[in-house]
């Protein structure tokens, strides 16, 4: 029996990877059925690195290889950088718009063809005190990292690599990823959702509404304060379950405290431990 739950396991994972991997619109929204790179108000932006000093709401990041970073800092701009393993030059170099207060940032020129072994590493640099209050960042290889802020909502998106969350406070967080782990550290939160097919989902919070994650291969670990109340239901085909608060079980159901705040979380082949 074991044997057929890990086959059925298997088989079910090949078949998400698979599934998403050649749905080349879903995995490269950027490109068009000939791999060239385009996006709509082209000729709206502006070519290469800079510094902002105008205020936006919400920071959107189309990124292709390579890490997206965002960090803050004491001055009142916003700094746009690139750095790569090749020379970024002519329609490789970044693209970016201000538009109804939306900072949109693009890998590269509307048209341009990528080449092989194109990686680049961007990081934008936000006023600590004038913060945008969303964030949203695709990328289809490569680390997503937001290192701190208080943020209204957050949704991060990758393929291959990693997305690592570290945050003041963040009232709605949502972070897919098809290979790779996941990150989450946030002292108040209100919704956390994790999608994952194959890696580690970490979550360290403080207060929290509700706890969503999820994923088919790799085990899911939730750090959350002594005496939090919660319902949590967690699910595994193969793995084991630990809860170190103290609880009361329902079947697959722990309940800990007052029972107000919601976990779930699953797993097909794993473990699962809420700390």
């Amino acid at each position: 029996m074991k044997g057929f739950i890990i086959t059925v396991a298997i088989i079910a994972l090949t078949a998400s990877v698979l599934t998403r991997m050649f749905d080349i619109t879903g995995i490269f929204p950027f490109f068009d059925g000939f791999g060239w790179y385009r996006y709509e108000y082209a000729d709206k932006y502006t070519a290469g690195e800079a510094e902002i000093g105008e205020r936006v709401n919400t920071l959107d990041v189309d990124w292709i290889t390579g890490s997206v970073n965002v960090e803050f800092h004491d001055k009142d701009t916003i700094l746009i950088k690139e750095r790569s393993n090749s020379n970024i030059s002519g329609d490789m170099q970044l693209r970016w718009r201000i538009n109804n207060g939306v900072l949109t940032v693009k890998y590269a020129k509307s048209g341009a063809n990528m080449p092989i072994g194109m990686n680049k590493q961007l990081t934008i640099t936000l006023p600590r005190d004038a913060q945008p209050e969303n964030a949203d960042i695709d990328t289809t290889t490569g680390t997503v990292t937001i290192n701190g802020g208080r943020w209204k909502k957050i949704d991060a998106d990758t393929t291959t690599g990693a997305v690592n969350i570290t945050a003041d406070s963040v009232d709605d967080l949502d972070a897919d990823i098809i290979s790779g782990d996941i990150s989450v550290n946030t002292a108040v939160s209100g919704r956390i959702d994790l999608d994952c097919t194959t890696g580690e989902i970490n979550i360290t919070a403080g207060e929290f509404a509700d706890i969503d994650a999820s994923s088919i291969s790799g085990s899911v670990t939730a750090d959350i304060p002594e005496g939090c109340g919660f319902t949590a239901d967690l699910s595994v085909t193969t793995g084991k379950v630990k809860c170190g608060h103290e609880h009361t079980e329902n079947g697959s159901e722990y309940v800990a405290g007052d029972g107000s705040r919601r976990i779930d979380i699953s797993t097909t082949t794993g473990n699962i431990e809420i700390k």
